[in-house]
């Protein structure tokens, strides 16, 4: 919390006290000084954490490559966030579901196109894993932010089909969607059926 508070600067001192002190530098203390560089924008700094931290014998996680491809990914550089994605294979790191929804969530906020979500719900799809409501609702946001109402219909209908229930977030990206491109009546039509949902 300190370390948060204090941004990146409070994340290296409390590196530097941990590491003076002879306690063992663990992976989270490495991801929390990369997470704070990351947050500050500050994504040079937080590359050259992560290799000061190879260099040390500490292995990176799931969670490492996260916090770097999700913090290229929201700031627009979606080949540099591609390329972080590429080098979990050169450290043998298998991705999670949590960790595809969350990238799902990064591009919607800082693609303007459809393809960042959409490449990253493929690859969840491919990697064989259980492909969660939470992963269809991130791709439901994506496409009512860049993509067309019908688009977004067609996934609410892709999330049924898989055999998940759509509840009021599936269906705010909906409304969020024909709103978006001046559909009073769609908007009205899926706001009854979101009520006779329950």
């Amino acid at each position: 919390a300190y370390a948060r508070a204090q941004g990146p600067e409070g994340a290296v001192q409390w590196f530097e006290r941990t590491s003076a002190s002879g306690l063992e530098l663990s992976i989270e203390t490495y991801n929390n000084v990369i997470r704070a560089f990351v947050r500050s924008g500050k994504l040079t700094q937080a590359e050259q954490w992560f290799d000061r931290m190879v260099q040390a014998g500490v292995a990176p996680e799931c969670s490492t490559f996260g916090i770097l491809i999700r913090g290229f990914a929201q700031r627009g550089e979606i080949e540099e966030a591609y390329d972080w994605l590429a080098r979990m294979d050169e450290f043998r790191v298998k991705p999670t579901e949590d960790f595809f929804t969350s990238l799902i969530w990064a591009f919607s906020t800082a693609d303007n196109t459809t393809s960042g979500p959409l490449n990253a719900f493929h690859l969840l799809e491919q990697s064989g894993l259980p492909v969660s409501k939470a992963a269809f609702d991130a791709m439901l946001q994506a496409l009512s932010k860049n993509g067309s109402p019908e688009q977004v219909v067609e996934w609410l209908e892709r999330m049924e089909l898989a055999g998940f229930v759509p509840d009021a977030v599936s269906y705010g990206f909906v409304l969020a969607a024909f709103a978006k491109a001046g559909a009073v009546e769609k908007v009205d039509e899926w706001f009854l059926r979101m009520t006779e949902a329950g």
